[in-house]
């Protein structure tokens, strides 16, 4: 650990360490959604767009190859 880090910084750390990332109903459906969504795209990109926290929309962007 850094020595200059202060103790106010160690207890942040510390908490966040603890926080329980246990997944709502609700944010494990969101979840397969969006796995599910990652799985159908074969080049591209999906980006999730997150307000107070929660996941509010889900955007996808597929490229395809021309030969």
């Amino acid at each position: 650990m850094n020595p200059k880090t202060t103790a106010k910084e160690r207890d942040s750390r510390q908490s966040r360490a603890s926080v329980d990332v246990s997944p709502t109903d609700e944010e494990r459906e969101i979840l397969v959604r969006v796995l599910e969504i990652i799985r159908r795209v074969r080049y591209g990109a999906v980006a999730l767009v997150i307000h107070d926290g929660k996941v509010m929309q889900v955007e996808t962007e597929e490229k395809f190859r021309l030969r």
